[in-house]
């Protein structure tokens, strides 16, 4: 359920690939804050590797506010996703 509302706000947000801002690589902690005229969003990430083909974290942090949604966060443990 929270997947659904983070992806759901990301989207209303313009922010659809959240991950499109950060780099390819590997890091043992990652943090990105992105501020508009309407919306907000940080990433926070432990254990991160991003590649071609796959994001994935030991624990992934996003918050993201905008105007027609206040705020939704989410945090994720041994986060993966295949990218397209």
């Amino acid at each position: 359920m929270k997947l659904t509302l983070l992806l759901l706000a990301l989207l209303l947000g313009g922010c659809a690939s959240f991950d499109q801002h950060l780099p390819d690589g590997k890091a043992s902690k990652v943090r990105y804050t992105r501020t508009g005229k309407f919306s907000s969003t940080t990433i926070e990430a432990d254990a991160f590797e991003k590649t071609e083909t796959h994001v994935r974290a030991q624990r992934l942090s996003v918050r993201h506010s905008n105007a027609w949604i206040p705020n939704v966060e989410i945090t994720a443990l041994d986060y993966e996703r295949v990218r397209k």
